[in-house]
């Protein structure tokens, strides 16, 4: 009698430790995936913040060749609530603020044109 209540022992402690073991593994994966879906959204949003930071800059380009903006100054573009409005912007980019230096400020006395992009990461 003995003998098989230390075998049963034995089993259980094999089946809990199997158990255990596939628990941990499994939330090891787990752990993996969602940490990759969350970096892949980050760089989802870093790209669309490349963008539209370039978008940005062509707008800008434009509508200096055009007169409508003037040098040494600073526009706004985002979905409501700025100089700019534009309703096509992803969900994650709040803002593109674009600063135009003074003539001289760039190689070759030309202006220099940036565009800083305010977004979310989810």
């Amino acid at each position: 009698m003995l003998k098989l209540s230390s075998n049963r022992a034995v089993a259980i402690f094999l089946v809990l430790s199997m158990v255990m073991v596939v628990i941990i593994f499994a939330n090891l994966i787990l752990i993996i995936f969602s940490s990759q879906s969350r970096l892949s959204q980050h760089q989802i949003s870093r790209t669309q913040a490349f963008y539209a930071g370039m978008a940005g800059i062509n707008y800008a380009l434009e509508k200096l060749r055009s007169g409508e903006w003037s040098v040494a100054s600073t526009y706004s573009i985002c979905a409501s609530g700025c100089s700019v409005q534009e309703r096509d912007f992803p969900h994650t980019i709040k803002r593109v603020v674009i600063s135009i230096g003074s003539f001289g400020s760039g190689p070759n006395n030309t202006a220099k044109v940036k565009a800083k992009v305010y977004y979310l990461s989810p």
